[in-house]
């Protein structure tokens, strides 16, 4: 992994956070659209309880009113993918070009690493989104659990209560979904 300089990558990412929240965070599509205006929380939906800040295109900051406040767009991030910091500073600095060492691709040029990476990403943030079994928001899970006599805990299971759902590239809907954790025994 490359070393990046984080007040480098911070004076570069000003004035461009509007690329960069929209190419590592698509679902803060409505928020940067209607910003500073408050709209649904990316992470647990509701109505008007998320927003950018008004300097955000500045630096990328926002504001959940259950979730906290996220000064930075690199804070965000880091909210709504599960990064740590450096992961965060690094995937910055390649949407801004800075990309230091080139990730390896096969033969035909493709970069497998990165399809890797953007589904491991994916999929950490929507397990991030999804709640415990045991919160309000999962009670349509516990009810399907419940009506095929499954009870008492589940392993690696959450509930993402509003997922949603793509037919032939269209989103049809959010609804409620159950997550698990598959691991491999080797």
């Amino acid at each position: 992994m490359a070393y990046h300089d984080y007040d480098t990558i911070r004076e570069q990412a000003r004035g461009r956070w509007s690329r960069i929240l929209l190419t590592l965070a698509p679902e803060l599509e409505t928020a940067v659209q209607k910003a500073p205006r408050h709209v649904p929380c990316p992470v647990h939906g509701g109505k008007d309880g998320f927003r950018l800040f008004g300097d955000w295109e500045e630096t990328g900051g926002g504001i959940c009113n259950t979730c906290g406040n996220f000064p930075s767009g690199f804070r965000l991030l880091q909210w709504l993918t599960g990064w740590d910091f450096p992961k965060t500073l690094a995937a910055v600095a390649e949407v801004l070009g800075n990309k230091g060492i080139p990730a390896s691709r096969n033969g035909n040029g493709h970069d497998h690493r990165r399809d890797d990476d953007w589904v491991r990403q994916l999929l950490r943030q929507t397990w991030v989104q999804a709640v415990s079994l045991n919160h309000e928001l999962a009670k349509p899970a516990r009810l399907y659990l419940q009506h095929r006599g499954i009870s008492g805990p589940v392993p690696d299971c959450r509930c993402h209560p509003h997922l949603p759902y793509f037919k032939d590239g269209v989103e049809m809907g959010k609804y409620p979904a159950l997550l698990f954790v598959l691991r491999d025994q080797w």
